[in-house]
């Protein structure tokens, strides 16, 4: 009936009997289970990031990633804090990353226009018309846009990342210096209206819709909620055992109802999040210059390579 193949790297055996979940007991039975909660979290949490009150300009560009430690269909972003002299405030996104489409206002949904009173030295939240989704292993971008030239606080990168945690990573991204949104025009003249290697100063208020256990989707849940669904259907094929009386269906619909963390040490085994890691030397330099270029999440440039081997490190 079970098999952890793919996922601890070998079969069980129990009194000599091997387990593997079957299509003829899986498919029909979970037709009718629910695949996903009915509502958010009751533990929405908030993302705050660093504030070194570096720079203001009309607006801000950045992608959120979805990440899949947890079984989570999807996080939702309901309220954005933010300072500077805010005023005109309009809050987009888009599906995938914000650089290929950051002039084309087509590619993105508006979730909040309204006007803002000015607020230097507090944060104040945009609580936005429709939540943005942010799906795990999918890159969403976020655009903040005000129309006065020092209307959003924002600051230079010094790290690869600017947040982590089991739901989503912020990367970098790009300030926008044209007070039309979605405009390419440098007030100053220069190329273009964006500097990459800019990063989000506020928060968001984020609640996570998790997904519900079925067979098809058990690799997604961590290691300790797989243990107890194979003890469980282990203990179910003892006949000295009162859940060899329950059928699968019943077992597999309690299953459904459980939740991610409801084991003990339900968050052992999980990955490691490492967080931002600080920028140094010659690549520090290149963040806090004035590149019009976004730096993709990952990416490693020839100046990286170059200052990163070892007889050139001293």
């Amino acid at each position: 009936m079970f098999d952890e193949n793919g996922s601890d790297g070998d079969s069980h055996n129990v009194a000599g009997n091997r387990f593997a979940f079957s299509s003829h007991m899986a498919v029909p039975i979970s037709a009718n289970r629910p695949t996903s909660s009915n509502y958010l979290t009751d533990e929405s949490y908030e993302v705050v990031t660093h504030d070194n009150e570096d720079h203001s300009f009309y607006g801000m560009m950045f992608d959120l990633r979805g990440k899949d430690d947890l079984p989570v269909q999807e996080v939702m972003v309901y309220q954005i804090w933010v300072r500077g002299s805010l005023g005109s405030v309009s809050v987009w996104y888009t599906n995938g990353s914000f650089d290929a489409v950051k002039t084309q206002p087509g590619e993105w949904t508006q979730v909040y226009s309204e006007h803002q009173t000015p607020s230097y030295g507090e944060l104040v939240p945009l609580y936005l018309h429709k939540p943005i989704p942010v799906r795990p292993g999918e890159l969403t971008g976020l655009y903040i846009h005000t129309q006065d030239r020092n209307g959003l606080i924002y600051d230079n990168r010094n790290s690869d990342i600017v947040f982590e945690d089991r739901f989503v990573k912020i990367l970098p991204g790009m300030a926008h210096m044209d007070g039309s949104a979605f405009g390419n025009r440098n007030p100053f003249g220069g190329r273009g209206a964006f500097r990459s290697n800019r990063i989000f100063v506020g928060r968001l208020q984020m609640g996570a819709k998790y997904a519900l256990w079925n067979p098809e989707i058990h690799q997604r849940f961590p290691p300790a909620f797989r243990s107890l669904v194979r003890t469980l259907l282990l203990c179910s094929r003892r006949s000295e055992c009162w859940l060899s009386r329950v059928s699968d269906e019943v077992l597999f619909w309690l299953l459904n109802m459980c939740r991610w963390d409801w084991p003990a040490e339900a968050t052992k085994g999980l990955p490691i999040i490492q967080g931002p890691i600080a920028a140094t030397g010659f690549r520090l330099k290149r963040y806090r210059g004035n590149n019009t270029l976004h730096e993709p999440e990952d990416l490693i440039s020839d100046d990286d390579e170059w200052y990163s081997h070892p007889r050139r490190a001293t």
